[in-house]
């Protein structure tokens, strides 16, 4: 053969399908060792989380003081989420009656909090405000929303409400929740954020959404759940026109609007001024996956380019290659670095074995990884600054004949 023939051997070689290779190669040679991922969640992480309107630390004074407020009101909360959220969603329900004309956009929630003690009331957007701070505080990523009817723009008071989305971990999405009246939404028992509620909604099953109110809610208001839950049906079916989130861009902060049944875009909010903001037609703007964590592998021991495996073992064909390739097979040696989109990222656990114990990873960028003979399994999660874990990044790589 010769050097030209050779030459275009090798760029058939290095071009084939890399299924067409295992599938040829399992028919020619048993010594062959391969690397193989057999199940995974490890993927591309995004970066919205750089726009959402979080403090840069937990460690802020601010946030720390709401968490020992709570804390000593509250009590400690052992449960996990999401029902966590819902229970301290029922603690914020009950700090005051809510009175749709008194808001104070100049009260930080701590303010809040101790004049709701002192018993003043406020409206809808301290609900939301409160929450979502005090959830910010405990660790969580949560957020106010804001939705409106399709008059925002120059209707009169009562076009907008506010609730609250909480990212949870162990579901891996958004929750709705509404603290004003203590509820969330489920439907065939699974959590809804209020995108999905739309979604029902347009497709005509927005009656058949479970919306469920605390208990302690119907007590302290003297009503039954039924009645309750009718009147909050009627009451959200308004807000379906569009829906708000707090971003920040370029270090300031921005009103980032999708719209739902509403078309048009609009710059006033009940005939006075609107908050600088920007209309966005992608869905993916205000949903996106949070608290994941991604494995870059690097090979330890390098392999040798085509070039050189055709001239040292003396490659003279397609199936040549495929006979010798365990002379010159990957070695399973890696090395792993880890990136993540957790708000308030400390640091990283692994673990190997499903019974075993967590543990530390010293750097983000230098874990050793040599597998063995069979199944290889691996656990990557992030941990925030409170201890909150992030969602498990789960890989089992095979490495046998």
């Amino acid at each position: 053969m010769n050097t030209f023939r050779i030459y275009f051997t090798l760029i058939s070689i290095c071009s084939f399908n890399v299924i067409s290779l295992v599938n040829i190669h399992s028919q020619t040679s048993q010594s062959l060792k391969k690397i193989q991922i057999i199940t995974s969640n490890n993927k591309q992480i995004n970066d919205h989380f750089y726009y959402l309107a979080l403090p840069s630390s937990l460690n802020k004074p601010e946030f720390q003081n709401i968490k020992q407020f709570v804390q000593k009101e509250y009590g400690e909360n052992a449960l996990a989420e999401p029902l966590n959220f819902f229970r301290i969603m029922d603690w914020v329900s009950s700090r005051w009656v809510h009175d749709g004309s008194i808001s104070s956009s100049t009260m930080n929630t701590l303010e809040i909090l101790k004049a709701a003690k002192s018993g003043r009331n406020f409206s809808c957007i301290e609900y939301a405000k409160v929450m979502s701070d005090i959830l910010t505080a405990l660790g969580y990523i949560s957020r106010v929303v804001g939705i409106t009817t399709n008059d925002i723009a120059y209707g009169s008071i009562g076009e907008g409400h506010a609730v609250s989305e909480v990212w949870s971990n162990s579901l891996q999405k958004w929750i709705f929740i509404d603290p004003q009246f203590s509820i969330h939404a489920k439907y065939k028992g699974q959590f809804l954020n209020f995108y999905e509620m739309y979604e029902l909604k347009k497709k005509g099953k927005y009656y058949d959404i479970e919306f469920e109110v605390s208990e302690s809610y119907c007590k302290v208001n003297g009503r039954n759940k039924k009645d309750i839950i009718k009147e909050y049906k009627e009451f959200l079916s308004r807000y379906f026109s569009y829906m708000m989130i707090d971003i920040i861009k370029d270090g300031k902060s921005i009103l980032l609007i999708y719209g739902l049944d509403g078309k048009d875009q609009f710059l006033t909010s009940q005939g006075g001024n609107g908050k600088t903001s920007i209309f966005t037609d992608d869905i993916d703007d205000m949903y996106f996956e949070l608290n994941q964590t991604t494995i870059l592998f690097d090979f330890n021991v390098p392999t040798l380019d085509c070039s050189t495996i055709v001239q040292k073992y003396n490659v003279k064909n397609r199936q040549d290659y495929f006979s010798k390739m365990s002379e010159f097979a990957s070695e399973p040696d890696f090395t792993l670095s880890f990136a993540t989109n957790t708000p308030w990222f400390s640091f990283y656990e692994v673990k190997h074995d499903e019974k075993s114990d967590w543990k530390t990873v010293q750097s983000s960028n230098n874990y050793q990884w040599k597998l063995h003979d069979g199944m290889n399994v691996i656990h990557i999660r992030s941990v925030n600054q409170s201890g909150i874990y992030g969602v498990i990044t789960k890989m089992q790589i095979q490495y046998q004949e």
